[in-house]
């Protein structure tokens, strides 16, 4: 479309590059202008709903409105990147999870006889998903007469997987060295089997510090905060009553002297309440980026845990501040 183009040409040429080159491992042939044009369109229009609703049916302040708005609006330069890289990082960890079967059953092929571009093709089958689909292509590229290296090899422009690459390299040296090919991909699968097995290992392992860092972020934080919350409120409003009853600034002691009593700071329970739930978006948020470091190595994914604990967090802070207004609300006159 005109607008993607438009504004395609308005972003720096390398980072235009950078994005058609993540659009094609996350698996977008065709269409990224539309894309680019429906995608910038979806988050100007959430920003606008956003602050609507957070001013005029929340009845948040201006500036407190402004803020998630701002942070959408300066989020339409990296929002497009973060997005194709985890789609690109969803379709690796899917391929690599069927990347073993796949060369086995290669393997098997070429023991029983057939050639290695009728071995890629027979082992194609629907079960392995998206990596069926390259293999297929590959063994066809073989037929139309390119070679076996260059049709492998031209898998990994589509492609986002440093295993799947470390494969083809290997297949590649043993092709052309004139090795086994049917003994080095089978040890290839089974190490990467292990190498499998030593990765749940170590999630299974760093499982206590991702249930402390939810138990820390998304249900401590935001019940110490309702609680603050309710406080604040309820100091403030013991203090109201007492201005508005006698003066006991000055209180006579038995010795004759005076005792001064200063009441605190006024402070308003509204600006503290949004500003947990600015604290408690932020927490969340970075926790669901050290989730994702600690299990993966890497924060991408961490953009598909993050909403889920930040609105988690939010009806929790939510709920608990309900319930202590409808228990103690009375008491004070809340």
């Amino acid at each position: 479309m005109y607008i993607g183009k438009y504004i395609c040409s308005k972003l720096p040429k390398s980072y235009v590059e950078t994005l058609k080159l993540e659009s094609k491992y996350a698996g977008m042939e065709h269409g990224f202008d539309e894309f680019i044009t429906y995608f910038y369109g979806a988050l100007a229009i959430g920003a606008t709903l956003n602050f609507l609703f957070l001013y005029f049916v929340i009845r948040i302040t201006f500036i407190y409105s402004m803020i998630p708005t701002l942070f959408i609006i300066l989020s339409l330069f990296s929002a497009p990147y973060l997005f194709f890289t985890t789609l690109a990082d969803t379709k690796k960890r899917e391929i690599e999870s069927v990347l073993p079967d796949i060369l086995l059953l290669t393997s098997a092929n070429i023991k029983s006889g057939l050639t290695i571009d009728r071995a890629i093709l027979f082992s194609a089958r629907p079960e392995f998903g998206i990596l069926s689909d390259h293999f297929k292509a590959a063994a066809f590229k073989i037929y139309g007469g390119n070679s076996v290296e260059d049709s492998l090899q031209n898998m990994m422009k589509k492609i986002k997987s440093d295993t799947l690459e470390h494969v083809i390299d290997l297949l590649a040296e043993g092709i052309k060295s004139g090795g086994s090919i049917a003994k080095l991909l089978e040890e290839t699968a089974l190490d990467i089997r292990n190498s499998e097995t030593l990765q749940r290992e170590i999630k299974s392992t760093v499982a206590m510090y991702v249930m402390f860092i939810i138990i820390a972020g998304v249900i401590g934080a935001p019940i110490l905060f309702a609680v603050s919350t309710y406080m604040v409120t309820a100091i403030g409003s013991m203090w109201g009553q007492q201005a508005g009853g006698p003066d006991t600034s000055e209180m006579t002691s038995s010795s004759g002297s005076f005792l001064t009593i200063s009441s605190p700071a006024e402070l308003d329970p509204q600006t503290f309440s949004n500003f947990a739930m600015a604290a408690i978006l932020i927490t969340t948020f970075f926790s669901g980026l050290l989730i994702s470091i600690i299990q993966t190595g890497s924060p991408k994914q961490g953009i598909k845990y993050a909403p889920i604990l930040m609105a988690a967090a939010m009806a929790l802070f939510l709920g608990a501040k309900a319930i202590l207004w409808s228990v103690f609300g009375s008491m004070l006159g809340l």
